[in-house]
């Protein structure tokens, strides 16, 4: 509970089994019911007991139904609703859940342990097994404070490398996620996991156009509209992120709109107008009367918090976005907010990405064709290194320019690896991991976009860009994404590609769902990822990373050749901007990776606790020294 004070600063609560054999502990965020949703919570006879992170939303409305069939809530939490959800249906109660949550739940009447997270996998669910012990966590330094062993997990890295880390993996031995739409039932000495929930698509005719696109919309606009209302829920002030895109922009109009409550903006200004995009969101912020500050930052301020961010988030970091999302969700938390509002998930649902663009309104039977015959001599990127990976980006029509950098990063990573690292996994493709454990397969009667979305819900999209919710919990801000509702992906999921992205535009369904709710400029900009400047020499940000890779301890990291990891980064420094640009999100890797290596000997030394004077000694040496590291870094 120590190391997860972050996430829950404002309470904390324990429950201990009579045996000693369970225990559930809770650091508490307040949100709703500030004064009595204290947990862990328990029913009515004491036989069921259970914490929740997160939110279930119309809970309202759950707990009147509840009261109504003789349950006896103790709060007005949302978070009892699973409590008596579960009481009535056992693991049936999930499918009533709508939400962003994970829990962990002991039922003394069969004594049985339920562990479960969120459809999309909005907020983290860690566990292991290690010595005959099951242990749960939100994040994996409060299984290395349980004891598990801090280590770098050879294969987890392997794939996370290879941009290819399956949604049950970590870097971390012994240490597993618990996978979107998942659940884990402990009982009798035997622990499962199985699916309860996945982001399926139904078949249709390629092509097939709903016939009133002017109904589709207000239906798909009516949805979205309810999801963020039903997300402005809070017994505490309400704020938002917004980006000047498309997506925060008509969150935040929604918000405005449905709520009638004040919602604050918060943007982040970078110093380079190649990625600021502060300006345009000042602007529609004042269009829809929600008070807006703007956070500056520059390479100093990513520099002075990139360390603290890295650990924060557990994992590896490939561009400045770590950094900006850190300082963004501290400006937010130190304005006295606790909860924001997010565009994430705007692009799986409405067509946003350029690398299944190509795939839009294509069928099923020409992508299965394009498969089997596969890319020939020309346009195989990844055959080399993955044949399956080629011919699955051929038969989903990824782009060349897209699929030519992918094949060129991947290079330049697999040529920094150490032998020995290289050699353990000598044989093994990555991407054929990855995609047999998505179900690729089930998918050659869908439409090629479909595919494409089904493999990145289970991939990167929750390994990377939800494992933000760490960063923003490390001050204790809840981000809530009304685009990751599942009512509105169901509507979603059956609008034909075709109608995502028309003459060239894409987003366009979203684009004319948000016409009357956002600024011209908004409106008609293009899309820009969140991803803060890359650094470069000279500035604050690469000189930090590069003291990093050249500092003695880079030496200690299992997974790279030192040498040829520096050789790398004075190479960076004669390239020219455009093709540094490219090669930058290798140099944030070895950086977070060397971070991440002295984390976890700092966890190791922090949890064997010394039983004699040595021991003690050893400990204070090993603080000291990652003093200094840290020292180091922060003159760098």
């Amino acid at each position: 509970m120590d190391a997860l004070a972050h996430r829950g600063p404002d309470g904390r609560g324990a429950w201990v089994s009579a045996d000693g054999r369970v225990a559930l502990g809770h650091t508490r965020l307040a949100i709703l019911d500030v004064a009595g949703g204290a947990q862990p919570l328990e029913n009515e006879d004491g036989t069921i007991h259970a914490v929740v992170n997160g939110e279930l939303y119309d809970h309202d409305r759950l707990l009147t139904e509840l009261r109504a069939r003789g349950h006896r809530p103790r709060t007005e939490s949302d978070s009892e609703v699973l409590l008596h959800l579960y009481e009535e249906r056992g693991l049936g109660c999930l499918d009533d859940l709508r939400g962003q949550f994970a829990f962990a739940l002991h039922d003394t009447r069969t004594d049985t342990l339920v562990a479960g997270r969120d459809r999309f996998g909005m907020k983290p669910l860690f566990w292991s097994s290690e010595g005959g012990r099951l242990a749960l966590a939100s994040e994996v330094r409060a299984l290395f404070a349980l004891g598990v062993d801090a280590a770098w997990d050879p294969g987890g890295a392997f794939q996370a490398l290879h941009f290819a880390q399956r949604a049950d993996e970590t870097l971390y031995r012994g240490v597993r996620q618990l996978p979107p739409g998942a659940v884990l039932v402990h009982e009798r000495g035997r622990t499962l996991v199985r699916s309860w929930w996945t982001p399926t698509y139904p078949w249709r005719r390629p092509g097939r156009a709903d016939r009133d696109a002017r109904r589709q919309q207000e239906e798909v606009g009516a949805e979205l509209t309810e999801s963020v209302r039903l997300r402005t829920r809070a017994d505490v002030p309400l704020g938002a992120y917004l980006s000047g895109g498309v997506d925060s922009s008509l969150v935040l109009s929604l918000a405005r709109s449905t709520s009638g409550r004040d919602v604050r903006a918060f943007s982040i200004a970078f110093d380079h107008p190649d990625y600021d995009e502060s300006d345009v969101a000042s602007e529609l912020a004042r269009s829809v009367g929600a008070p807006f500050e703007r956070l500056r930052v520059t390479a100093e301020d990513f520099a002075g918090c990139f360390v603290d961010a890295v650990e924060s988030g557990e994992t590896l970091a490939y561009n400045g976005h770590v950094p900006a999302r850190y300082l963004l969700s501290r400006a937010v938390r130190r304005a006295g907010i606790r909860v924001v509002l997010g565009g994430e998930g705007a692009d799986e649902l409405f067509g946003g990405y350029a690398f299944a663009r190509g795939s839009v309104g294509g069928g099923a039977l020409g992508a299965l064709l394009r498969f089997v015959r596969g890319p020939g001599t020309r346009g195989s990127a990844f055959r080399d290194a993955s044949p399956l990976l080629a011919r699955v980006a051929h038969a989903l029509r990824v782009p060349p320019d897209l699929l030519r950098r992918a094949e060129g990063a991947a290079a330049a990573h697999r040529a920094l690896l150490d032998p020995d690292f290289v050699r353990e996994h000598s044989g093994v493709d990555p991407f054929r991991r990855l995609l047999a454990s998505v179900g690729a397969r089930r998918w050659v009667t869908r439409e090629p976009y479909q595919v494409a979305m089904s493999i990145w819900f289970r991939s990167h999209f929750v390994n990377y860009l939800l494992a933000a919710d760490r960063l923003d919990m490390a001050h204790g801000v809840e981000l809530r994404l009304p685009f990751l509702d599942h009512r509105l992906f169901e509507r979603m999921r059956g609008v034909p590609s075709s109608d995502l992205c028309r003459d060239g535009r894409n987003k366009d369904l979203l684009r004319r769902i948000a016409a009357p709710h956002v600024t011209r400029r908004v409106l008609q900009g293009a899309k820009r990822p969140f991803i803060a400047p890359p650094g470069t020499p000279g500035d604050a940000l690469f000189g930090l990373m590069e003291s990093i890779v050249h500092d003695r301890t880079f030496d200690d990291v299992p997974l790279f050749d030192s040498r040829a990891a520096r050789a790398f980064v004075a190479e960076l420094r004669s390239l020219g901007e455009a093709e540094r640009r490219a090669r930058m999100p290798l140099l944030f890797v070895l950086a977070s990776c060397a971070v991440l290596d002295r984390r976890l000997a700092a966890w190791r030394h922090r949890t064997g606790a010394s039983s004699s004077a040595a021991e003690a000694a050893a400990n204070v040496a090993g603080r000291a020294s990652r003093d200094a590291f840290h020292h180091r870094l922060h003159d760098a």
